[in-house]
């Protein structure tokens, strides 16, 4: 009687499962039929020997897949799938940004989590995170800022190579539309104010920052104003003597203070910088081709700002809309503070109201 060296589950990894199992049968019949004993031999439990001898009836001892027979009831339809792969080629997005240009655009409401396993299973390139740059992030007491008391000002380029696809690029560079985008973003709230300009310099920042803050002061928010910006020559602070004229001679009177960040360091105004970002992926990148002049540009801004600061909810505010932040802070003042029409600011900052 020849007695097995190696044990059912060794012989499975060594050779086949079809080999180990003809040894099951092998053992049983040299024990003349006793399960247990051949059990004993191979160390496997009797169920696995009443397997062999199952399979040995159908006359097939391979190992059956296995892969589930049919899908999970909550397994996400082809259609869809496609499409969360489609949008995350075209945009590149993270899976909650997807999720809600998705539920934007094709009114279908996915899950986070079903996208980002979409994602994984489609080999897509995963994104990195990104640092956090935590010694250098602003200092600001979120608990005793008022609303519109702390602003981030910047002016974006919106002629981006780095940003924009090919297609859309070569199509603003030949349209004749302002390339850049001026951006004051508050700090409590995240209300935002844009308006464009062909050039970038001191007249249209100066009707740029008088524009937000008498918008702001018609609505009742009569308090200090605090302005952050960069030492651009647009925001009259790459001289100090010629800053801090334009701060007592313009600003002062407002109630408006004004700082300059560190030069070489974007992450200082990281509020006004995120924003530009979300711009390019959810403005820009997908609505841009299809502007063809100023008016249509200013109109298709109006929509951005108001789905901006009404209907698209915000992750650093616990995913409510920056207006829904400025009510839940006891404020009731009417949506129409969201809704600063943006302005093409060289048509403009000659005049004598914002000339000063």
């Amino acid at each position: 009687m020849t007695i097995p060296l190696q044990s059912y589950l060794e012989l499975k990894k060594e050779t086949t499962d079809i080999f180990a199992r003809k040894m099951i049968l092998r053992t049983l019949k040299e024990t003349k039929g006793n399960i247990r004993a051949t059990a004993r031999r191979l160390s496997c439990s009797p169920n696995t020997v009443y397997l062999a001898i199952r399979k040995a009836k159908r006359k097939n001892l391979r190992d059956l897949p296995h892969t589930p027979k049919r899908r999970h009831p909550n397994h996400i339809e082809e259609k869809k799938e496609k499409m969360i792969i489609d949008y995350r080629k075209k945009m590149g997005l993270g899976k909650r940004r997807l999720r809600y240009y998705i539920f934007q655009r094709e009114g279908i409401a996915i899950p986070e989590s079903t996208i980002g396993k979409v994602i994984r299973r489609s080999g897509l390139p995963q994104r990195r995170k990104r640092v956090r740059r935590h010694h250098h992030a602003p200092k600001y007491d979120m608990e005793s800022l008022f609303p519109f008391q702390e602003f981030q000002v910047d002016v974006k380029e919106i002629l981006d190579k780095r940003t924009l696809p090919r297609q859309v690029y070569a199509y603003l560079k030949s349209s004749g539309l302002p390339i850049y985008q001026w951006t004051a973003i508050d700090v409590r709230t995240r209300i935002r104010f844009i308006s464009f300009s062909y050039k970038k310099d001191w007249f249209c920042g100066r009707a740029f920052l008088q524009y937000v803050i008498w918008w702001i002061r018609a609505f009742g928010f009569d308090g200090p104003i605090n302005i952050q910006s960069d030492g651009g020559v647009e925001f009259a602070a790459s001289s100090k003597g010629s800053f801090e004229r334009n701060l007592k001679d313009i600003f002062e009177p407002l109630g408006v203070t004004r700082d300059v960040i560190r030069k070489g360091h974007p992450e200082d105004n990281a509020f006004v910088e995120r924003s530009h970002r979300t711009d390019d992926e959810e403005f820009y990148i997908p609505y841009l081709t299809t502007i063809k002049n100023e008016d249509d540009l200013l109109k298709r801004a109006l929509w951005w700002q108001n789905m901006y600061n009404l209907h698209r909810p915000h992750q650093g505010i616990g995913d409510l809309t920056p207006y829904e932040k400025l009510r839940s802070l006891g404020y009731a003042t009417p949506e129409a503070i969201c809704l600063l029409p943006p302005l093409i600011l060289d048509s403009v900052c000659s005049s004598i109201a914002f000339s000063g």
